[in-house]
Order: C-alpha cells, then sequence, then structure tokens
C-alpha cells in the first residue's frame, strides 16, 4: 500500500463516516431512534 492508496482510503472512510453521522441526525429528527444509534455506530466504526 502507497502513501497515496492509505490518504485515499482514509478520505473515504472519512467519507463514509460523515454520511453516517448525516444520516443518524435525520434518523433522530424523525425520531427513529433505534436506527440513529445504528447509524452512530458505523459513523465511529469507520
Amino acid at each position: 500500500m502507497t502513501g497515496a492508496n492509505k490518504r485515499a482510503n482514509v478520505a473515504s472512510e472519512l467519507g463514509r463516516a460523515d454520511e453516517s453521522m448525516r444520516a443518524a441526525r435525520v434518523l433522530v429528527d424523525a425520531t427513529l431512534l433505534h436506527d440513529a444509534e445504528s447509524r452512530l455506530y458505523y459513523a465511529i466504526y469507520h
């Protein structure tokens, strides 16, 4: 794995984490708390 490859992987994971956080916010606003919890788990995982 090259340095550029690592940077691309990190950027991809951070993008996925951001997407999961945004989804969690939408779910919280819709009072779908169990689903929001799941999305937050994935945000932390990424």
